[in-house]
C-alpha cells in the first residue's frame, strides 16, 4: 500500500481539519482499516473517519483537531508499514 496523495481542508467555524488521503495498491481494505484504527485510534464523538473505495484504491477521510499535514502523512505511513511479527508469531506462522 502507498499514498497516492494526501491533503487537508479547514472545517469552517472549527479547530478541526479534514484530512483526505488516497491510498493505492490496497490488497485488503479490512487490513487497511485495522491498521488505520491502530494508528489513528477510534474517532472521538465529534470526529469522523470514513474509508471509501474499491479494488485497490481507497480514500480515507478523517477530521481531527489541528493535525498538521506532516503529522497526518507520518500517521498514514505508519499505518501502511508492514506489521512487525513478534518472535513467537514467526515460529507459528506459515508461508
Amino acid at each position: 500500500m502507498q499514498i497516492k496523495t494526501i491533503f487537508q481542508e479547514a472545517i469552517a467555524d472549527s479547530e478541526d481539519v479534514l484530512t483526505i488521503a488516497i491510498i493505492t495498491h490496497v490488497a485488503s481494505h479490512c487490513i487497511l482499516a485495522r491498521q488505520l484504527m491502530d494508528v489513528l485510534g477510534k474517532p472521538p464523538i465529534h470526529s469522523d473517519l470514513e474509508i471509501l473505495g474499491g479494488d485497490d484504491t481507497w480514500t480515507i477521510c478523517w477530521s481531527q483537531p489541528q493535525m498538521t499535514l506532516e503529522a497526518a502523512t507520518a500517521a498514514i505511513n505508519q499505518a501502511l508499514a508492514p506489521p512487525v511479527l513478534l518472535p513467537s508469531m514467526r515460529e507459528t506462522s506459515t508461508p
